[in-house]
């Protein structure tokens, strides 16, 4: 049976009418996929105590679809939205349904964030994220997959490994928002033949499994901009359909006085323009040299409890 992941991220909502008058409104949403008259599924996102008529939650909600639900007219997810009060919650405006098959005809992911009419307010809206199916094999086969990432910088003389955290609820769709971030000369960004290596493994009892890999020349993220204006997805070489994806920016230039033992010329005596960059994954020896230095940062991973996407076939009519 050919499926499909669906993950529809609810990032925030805007303008609702303040129906409270008193206090800030605490508002949340529930998440039902329906057909018909039928709804299967139910979700609850956290409830926001501080963003009053402008709430934000970037709470993931998952699926797991039958191909031909995914392309059949007629299955919605509905968004409701509610504010949390002592004598009882009260919804804010009507129903958001939006309808699977139309996200599926925009694209496999949504490259912006796609904003709704809350129906019943002036103004409201509801701002979404969604992606269908990038993903991995599971090579396990019993339990989750726990996938983590090493990222290497490979093409110049120095040898840069990094490791991000280990996912251990994404399974085939791991996330880690994980930034990287590197130094590198004037002239290796512009070298062809200097990449970023990305290998993503498999943790196990009786050793690690690799399962793919990436290699993003450094070149050509400088030649695209100084900052990716959103997500870069790569294929993961190795796998049917494994996509990895990824931000980038690059900083400003800067001189650093060259030491003794620096071995190569700069652009300038006794000096070398270097360029701070940042690699982020979203949802990989140590050997210094003057090509690069590397550098990792404390990563917020988000809420710690995820819960697992819901399984939903419907059949086809």
């Amino acid at each position: 049976m050919e499926c499909r992941k669906l993950e529809i991220t609810l990032v925030s909502a805007n303008d609702l009418p303040d129906i409270r008058r008193l206090g800030l409104m605490k508002v949340y949403a529930k998440v039902h996929l329906m057909k018909g008259s039928e709804s299967k599924t139910s979700k609850k996102t956290p409830v926001d105590r501080e963003g009053d008529i402008n709430p934000k939650w970037n709470f993931p909600v998952k699926y797991t679809l039958r191909e031909s639900t995914v392309k059949q007219p007629g299955v919605y997810v509905v968004v409701k939205l509610y504010c949390e009060r002592t004598l009882g919650d009260k919804t804010i405006g009507e129903a958001v349904n939006i309808p699977v098959k139309s996200l599926f005809d925009k694209g496999l992911k949504a490259e912006q964030i796609i904003s709704y009419v809350v129906a019943g307010t002036p103004n409201g809206r509801l701002n979404i994220l969604y992606s269908f199916a990038n993903d991995l094999p599971d090579i396990r086969s019993l339990s989750l997959m726990k996938v983590y990432v090493k990222v290497s910088l490979k093409g110049s003389e120095s040898k840069t490994s990094q490791k991000t955290p280990v996912d251990k609820h994404g399974d085939v769709n791991p996330r880690w928002n994980f930034p990287i971030q590197y130094t590198l000369s004037e002239s290796t960004v512009q070298q062809a033949g200097v990449n970023v290596v990305v290998k993503l493994y498999c943790r196990r009892t009786l050793g690690d499994k690799l399962i793919g890999e990436v290699n993003i020349p450094v070149k050509s993220l400088f030649d695209k901009g100084l900052k990716a204006e959103k997500i870069m997805s790569y294929g993961v070489a190795g796998t049917p359909n494994g996509r990895l994806n990824i931000l980038y920016c690059f900083g400003e230039r800067f001189w650093v006085e060259k030491s003794s033992g620096w071995k190569k010329t700069a652009l300038g005596v006794g000096f070398l323009v270097l360029v701070g960059g940042a690699l982020i994954l979203l949802g990989g020896e140590d050997d210094e040299s003057d090509d690069v230095k590397v550098n990792s940062r404390d990563v917020h991973h988000g809420d710690e409890e995820e819960d697992d996407d819901d399984v939903v076939f419907y059949d086809a009519r």
